[in-house]
């Protein structure tokens, strides 16, 4: 796996974007099928053994090992404060302690074995909560256990205020924001309140994700960006054949908005992980990267 330095870009002036960090890996050495951040770490597989952690600056804090074989998860659920992760895999749940690097595996209970997970879930300090096609799964931290939970007002009470305003919705959930689509509007849910806005999504979407001042929906080979305050004007990233994608991760952070994007490019056999800061305001309509 590649780090490429800052200095090393080169700015294109048709593309208008330029990466503030890359990681490239080779499909023979790692084929990197996920990225994940919490409190103080970016996250990605390390082949199909286990996890690879990363500091701020993307080098490499510690290697923590799962299984042999271990396939693409359904879905991964992060706990951002204490870095902690839930991964849903074909036949097992897996539960990381990056911190404590501890690692435990169950065998999914053959009750639950045809249970489709959903985005929405919580982490308290012993269980996650986990929304799926069959209910709310309790899964206990301490003993390992699994279990359906009958009454939804004992959970935490945020996540109860977000299951009963999204129950029967498809939604998409990152990060302590819930969203999803209703009608012409876009319903955006966060501790403090409950917005609408119009349905300005104009791409076949996969994901969408919001901060305070910005959505982002994510195609396969587009993502489109919009500024909450001005809905009525969109910005299109398009990617340069033949990269597809795309694992992403949005944020703001010091009045910077971050994407942390990850594409594959099949002709190279490579994998492609960069961050971007973008200016709005300054972004084209429609750029190519």
């Amino acid at each position: 796996m590649v780090k490429l330095k800052e200095e090393s870009f080169i700015l294109n002036k048709d593309f208008g974007m330029t990466p503030i960090k890359c990681l490239k890996s080779s499909y023979s050495q790692n084929q990197v099928f996920f990225v994940e951040q919490s409190n103080r770490y970016t996250i990605i597989n390390n082949e199909n053994k286990g996890i690879i952690v990363l500091d701020d600056d993307w080098n490499e804090v510690k290697r923590i090992y799962i299984g042999e074989d271990i396939l693409l998860p359904e879905i991964i659920y992060v706990d951002f404060s204490r870095n902690r992760l839930v991964l849903v895999l074909e036949e097992t749940y897996c539960f990381i302690d990056i911190d404590n690097e501890f690692v435990k595996l169950i065998p999914t209970p053959q009750e639950f074995k045809t249970v489709r997970f959903k985005a929405l879930y919580h982490f308290s300090d012993d269980a996650v909560y986990m929304n799926t096609s069959k209910g709310i799964l309790f899964w206990s931290l301490k003993d390992f256990t699994v279990q359906l939970v009958e009454d939804i007002q004992v959970t935490d009470r945020l996540f109860c205020w977000f299951y009963t305003q999204s129950k029967d919705k498809h939604s998409y959930f990152h990060k302590g924001i819930l969203t999803y689509f209703d009608s012409n509007n876009i319903t955006i849910i966060d501790s403090l309140k409950k917005v609408e806005i119009k349905d300005f999504v104009d791409i076949n979407c996969f994901d969408v994700t919001v901060t305070n001042r910005y959505c982002l929906a994510v195609a396969e080979d587009k993502l489109q960006l919009i500024k909450l305050d001005n809905d009525d004007k969109g910005k299109f990233i398009s990617f340069k054949y033949p990269l597809y994608g795309a694992c992403t991760i949005f944020f703001e952070q010091d009045d910077e908005l971050h994407l942390v994007l990850l594409r594959w490019n099949d002709l190279e056999a490579t994998s492609i992980l960069e961050e971007y800061v973008i200016d709005f305001d300054k972004l084209p309509d429609h750029v190519v990267i």
